[in-house]
């Protein structure tokens, strides 16, 4: 019944929806009356993917708590983690997404307003693409600025009319194959059969975790969390298999699933991360060392961890290298919010472990942006104090030589902040904020790398 009763307080917020915009929604955005394309309210702009975003989560997020958060693209993946969109669905969204959001600080810089309307002027579109191929260097395929947009739009309002008929289509056979009906508190529920076949499918399998399953002094929050594991390590035989061969790392994550949140989200979405948990010792744990590089402008890292390295000399494609580099990151926050709860260490510890985690990091995008000889990359705030969190973003500025080539660099620059902060099927590391503001909050900010001489 809860359930019906959000399905239909979401039927009812789409048709307010649409009769608000009935009178432009599905216009093509080139066909508006001497108007430029609105990239935030037109059909197939931000508005319509954070309001998708957010009816799928009132449809699923009742009976998947892990579904309600925030943040659009966060969203976007737990969606698709759970099969709730297609992954060329999550793919089309998240990138126009990003793409449009791109496009609006830019337009918002260019006029000094909040606006989110593409001008109509040729010079004027020619100078926004400009501003975007600054940023994203040939990624969007900006020949026609227009065409760009139109196409990026076309391709998320087909996905926001195909996903929302599919509610309301499901929202009036609810309504009408409704009946009401008393049912026993005792009759089980979904959830409880779910969770019996899977005691019943461990006891064939795994014994040591059929007992860590059937543990009574388990909290509440630990059972719901650890089950919640299991149904994810269930979907494919690797991650089945990997949850398996370390009974012991199990019961060590317990204490996880007990007490964070955050920690378990990584379990549940990644069940093979569990090997983590009996392999501290061989997880490289570099304190921050104050500096990246072996001098200021030197290309060489001071790191031990081999994953960074192999980075920077790979022959892979960006995108494996970006996958890994992801893969890797996770994998040491994770080690490190484990250590945190096992060992219960002091914050000081773990905000080093977290820094040394970000240091490598970024020198791993370093290597990725192709090591580029005459910049430097400095580390400010939180970063630089050696207290980066795990929610922390990464505070950069650039430096070159006055002699160098600026252009270049700032082309540098930028593709490692991609590295970093792009966000892929397999998330992000951490967003990472150049704009240095001289005045403090009330300077101009830029969305540019923000490359300084020395």
């Amino acid at each position: 019944e809860a359930q019906r009763s959000r399905r239909s307080s979401n039927l009812t917020a789409l048709m307010a929806r649409e009769r608000m915009h009935s009178s432009r929604r599905y216009k093509k955005p080139v066909e508006l009356s001497g108007e430029g394309i609105d990239i935030k309210i037109d059909a197939g702009g931000i508005r319509d993917i954070e309001f998708l975003v957010q009816c799928l989560q009132r449809v699923y997020g009742g009976e998947e708590p892990w579904l309600r958060s925030g943040g659009t693209l966060f969203s976007l993946q737990k969606l698709h983690d759970k099969r709730h969109i297609s992954s060329k669905e999550f793919h089309d969204l998240t990138s126009a997404y990003e793409f449009l959001r791109h496009l609006e600080h830019r337009l918002q810089l260019r006029q000094g307003q909040q606006t989110h309307r593409l001008p109509l002027s040729g010079l004027e579109l020619r100078i926004l693409r400009r501003c975007m191929e600054g940023y994203e260097a040939g990624e969007y395929g900006l020949g026609d600025l227009v065409a760009t947009v139109t196409r990026r739009m076309a391709a998320v309002a087909d996905i926001y009319q195909r996903v929302i008929y599919q509610q309301q289509t499901r929202q009036h056979q609810e309504v009408e194959e409704a009946e009401f009906r008393l049912r026993s508190l005792l009759e089980p529920t979904a959830s409880d059969q779910s969770n019996q076949q899977i005691l019943e499918r461990l006891a064939t399998d795994a014994p040591a975790l059929y007992e860590t399953a059937c543990r009574r002094d388990l909290s509440i929050q630990a059972r719901k969390n650890l089950f919640r594991f299991f149904s994810a390590a269930f979907t494919t035989s690797e991650r089945y298999s990997a949850v398996v061969r370390h009974p012991s790392a199990v019961n060590r994550a317990l204490v996880i699933f007990d007490s964070s949140d955050f920690l378990t989200d990584i379990l549940v979405r990644h069940p093979e991360e569990i090997a983590a948990l009996e392999q501290w010792d061989e997880t490289p744990s570099r304190l921050g060392m104050g500096q990246l590089f072996e001098s200021v402008l030197g290309a060489t890292p001071v790191n031990n961890d081999p994953v960074v390295e192999y980075l920077a000399a790979s022959e892979l494609s960006d995108g494996e290298r970006l996958a890994l580099l992801r893969q890797h990151y996770r994998h040491r926050v994770f080690t490190a919010g484990a250590r945190d709860l096992a060992e219960l260490r002091n914050v000081y510890p773990s905000f080093s472990a977290n820094t040394a985690a970000a240091e490598d990091a970024i020198a791993a995008a370093y290597g990725i942006a192709g090591s580029p000889e005459g910049l430097a990359v400095l580390g400010l705030w939180r970063l630089g104090a050696g207290e980066f969190d795990i929610l922390s973003d990464a505070d950069l500025i650039f430096v070159c030589d006055h002699d160098d080539h600026r252009e270049e660099l700032s082309k540098s620059a930028a593709h490692l902040m991609q590295a970093l902060a792009a966000y892929t099927q397999h998330g992000m590391v951490f967003p990472v904020d150049a704009r240095l503001r001289p005045q403090g909050g009330d300077g101009i900010a830029s969305t540019k790398p923000n490359l300084g001489r020395l």
